[in-house]
């Protein structure tokens, strides 16, 4: 691949250059029951096409014990960023948002070897144009740009724009007890399809209760890391595509790998590592994509402050079916549901909110692929209809949690840019 010029932008762009920082992250967190085969259609559709090297397959398809595992499940998360800025140019410039996203736990295989734990992004959305720019441009996460209101009730159409600098304060204060986000999308497609700023989510929390901090020498299970349950998993009990029968050879080293990676994972793990799908979609053929990369990002979350956990009962949470956006039948989060419908889940366990710090550490291109490349073509355009695409993964390796962005070798980071090593 021959050399690019250098990134030359006369204007803003609205895009910010990597390393990021962002101090003050607020997120609430909460595990939403899911169905199986919607989670590995996902994986096997969507992302497993980007390279013949690394494929995904759900974490919860393997029999796990502890650590919040044992069912499917996906994980919405409600955050808000006070400070956002970038390391590489005007470094005294900040911006900030709110951002909504779901996320479910896979094993990421490398050549048909276990390689890493990671949570897969099958939507993200924001409120800062900034932000989703640069998202889908740099890192290749493919945000979308939303609305987040603050609601009279669960119910009501009245709204209001955050008027707090906390979304934390907005969502879980007496007087204002619900959040709102909404994105521009459609209804139902046909002849007479209009966009229209339709709702997505909406989240209530029971004024009435307070959440809980961790007492001294208290560790909650999430902090725990989940268990191979080995004789079902030998046995045949894991489910889905893509694990091996116990007969196969390799199956017990495979396990064996499997239980390596698992005792290094948990859900407040500090080391985040994102895979996302980078595209640029085909002017000539709008099917196909001119190029596509999986690229990966590690961050690190430090000074984590403020961990508080919610029990059962404490939220109310709807989730809308739209033709845009069919969250709802997508992620198995429910019956399947007409365009316009919405279900709404109550009782949900697993719930916690925290404060953190989180920069990133380094950036590299695990695959990619042009379309004017001899070798290679570039694949369809992997596009969930409309629902962007990406992975975080999650480690509790702390040992080599210092790594700075200049550590990166110059060939890698020519290599994160696109350029020869």
């Amino acid at each position: 691949m021959s050399d690019l010029p250098y990134l030359d932008n006369p204007l803003d762009g609205q895009q910010e250059a990597p390393p990021y920082l962002f101090k003050g992250v607020q997120s609430h967190s909460f595990k939403l029951k899911a169905q199986a085969g919607a989670l590995d259609n996902f994986c096997a559709r969507y992302l497993n096409p980007a390279s013949n090297s690394f494929t995904y397959r759900p974490l919860t398809s393997l029999p796990l014990v502890g650590g919040g595992f044992g069912s499917p499940f996906v994980v919405l998360g409600v955050l808000f960023y006070p400070e956002m800025r970038s390391g590489s140019f005007h470094p005294e410039r900040s911006t900030q948002q709110h951002e909504v996203f779901f996320s479910f736990p896979v094993l990421r295989y490398n050549n048909e070897i276990p390689d890493k734990i990671c949570w897969v992004y099958p939507f993200i959305c924001v409120d800062n144009i900034r932000s989703a720019i640069t998202g889908r441009e740099v890192i290749g996460m493919s945000k979308l740009v939303g609305r987040f209101d603050c609601l009279e009730s669960l119910y009501s159409a009245k709204t209001h724009p955050p008027s707090r600098d906390s979304l934390a304060a907005e969502l879980f204060r007496e007087d204002t007890d619900c959040m709102g986000i909404s994105v521009p999308t459609y209804l139902r497609y046909g002849r007479e399809s209009h966009e229209q700023m339709l709702p997505i989510i909406r989240i209530q929390a029971d004024p009435k209760f307070q959440a809980e901090s961790l007492q001294d020498g208290e560790a909650s299970e999430l902090n725990s890391s989940p268990v191979l349950d080995r004789s079902a998993a030998e046995s045949g009990g894991a489910a889905g595509r893509g694990w091996p029968a116990p007969s196969e050879a390799g199956a017990g080293a495979m396990w064996n790998r499997v239980v390596e990676l698992l005792e290094g994972f948990s859900f407040l793990s500090p080391r985040l590592v994102t895979n996302s799908l980078k595209q640029t979609r085909s002017n000539v053929d709008p099917a196909y994509s001119d190029y596509q990369a999986l690229v990966e990002s590690t961050w690190q979350s430090e000074n984590i402050r403020q961990l508080k956990f919610w029990r059962l009962g404490h939220f109310r949470i709807q989730i809308f079916n739209n033709a845009g956006l069919p969250l709802v039948n997508q992620l198995g989060l429910g019956e399947y549901k007409q365009d316009g419908d919405f279900i709404e889940l109550e009782g949900l366990g697993s719930s916690y909110s925290l404060t953190t710090d989180l920069r990133m550490v380094s950036t590299s291109v695990l695959a990619e692929a042009r379309s004017g490349d001899p070798t290679v073509a570039s694949g369809l355009l992997r596009d969930l209809v409309n629902i962007p695409i990406g992975c975080l993964s999650l480690t509790a390796d702390v040992a080599d949690a210092y790594f700075q962005w200049g550590s990166l070798s110059v060939s890698l980071a020519r290599q994160a840019l696109g350029l020869k090593p």
